[in-house]
C-alpha cells in the first residue's frame, strides 16, 4: 500500500509472550488456565483457537513455567524430568514425521513429562495416520479460545499496536472493530497495513487513515 518509489522497511519487533501481556476475557480464561497450571500427572494439554487467537503465546507462558521446555519442531524428542514438551501449531507438524510426534509422546510420558499442544482443530480432524497418536491426544484435557467479545477484541487490538510500538487512541480500534469482519486474522492484516499505509504516507494513525486502509482491504 506505499506510493510508488516509497520504501517501507518491515522493523516490526516481535509480539511479547509474557504472561502479563496476554489479554485475558470469558473466551480465553480456560485456556489460558490450562496453560498456566498443566504439570504431570496430566499427560497432555491440547489448546484449539483459530490462527492469531493466542496459542503460541500460551504455549509460550506453559513453556516459562519450566526450567527447560522442549519445543517440537520435527525430530522426536527425549525429554527428561523437569522438562516439558510444547508441540505448537500440530496442524503444521502432522505433515512431517508422524511417527516422531508418536515416539516424542512416549517418551514424554516415560519422563513423566506434560506436553502442552496447539492445533487451529481437534486432533482427530488433522487425518493423523497413527491412531494411537490420535487416542493419546485425545485422551488430553482440552480448552478452547472462543469468539471475543467487544472488550477483548478492542483490548487485542491496543496490545498488537503496542507490540508494533505504535501507541494509538483507543477510539482507532473501536473504529475497526465496528466496521471489519471479526477474526483474528483479519485484526492482525488489518493492523499490519496501517502501520504500513502511516510510515509510508508519513501520517499519524487516525480513524480517517484507519478507514481507508479497512476501505482498500475489503475492496481486495
Amino acid at each position: 500500500m506505499a506510493p510508488a518509489g516509497q520504501l517501507v522497511f518491515d522493523i516490526t519487533q516481535p509480539p511479547s509472550f509474557a504472561a502479563e501481556d496476554f489479554v485475558v476475557g470469558e473466551c480465553n480464561a480456560e485456556a489460558r488456565d490450562l496453560a498456566g497450571s498443566l504439570v504431570w500427572p496430566t499427560p497432555i494439554g491440547v489448546i484449539l483457537g483459530e490462527a492469531g487467537s493466542g496459542k503460541s503465546h500460551l504455549a509460550h507462558m506453559f513453556a516459562a513455567r519450566f526450567g527447560k521446555a522442549l519445543w517440537f519442531e520435527g525430530d522426536a524428542l527425549a525429554p527428561t524430568t523437569g522438562e516439558a514438551i510444547v508441540l505448537d501449531g500440530l496442524e503444521r507438524l502432522v505433515g512431517g514425521d508422524e511417527d516422531a510426534i508418536f515416539h516424542t509422546l512416549e517418551a514424554a510420558r516415560a519422563a513423566q513429562v506434560p506436553v502442552l499442544v496447539t492445533s487451529r482443530q481437534a486432533p482427530e480432524a488433522l487425518g493423523i495416520q497413527r491412531p494411537d497418536t490420535v487416542s493419546r491426544l485425545r485422551a488430553g484435557i482440552r480448552a478452547s479460545l472462543g469468539s471475543p467479545d467487544d472488550a477483548l477484541f478492542r483490548a487485542i487490538a491496543v496490545k498488537q499496536f503496542s507490540d508494533r510500538q505504535l501507541l494509538v487512541d483507543p477510539s482507532v480500534a473501536d473504529y475497526l472493530l465496528q466496521r471489519m469482519e471479526r477474526s483474528y486474522t483479519n485484526l492482525a492484516k488489518l493492523i499490519a497495513l496501517i502501520d504500513e499505509r502511516s510510515l509510508a504516507a508519513g501520517r499519524s494513525i487516525t480513524k480517517p487513515l484507519a478507514g481507508e486502509v479497512l476501505a482498500a482491504y475489503e475492496l481486495s
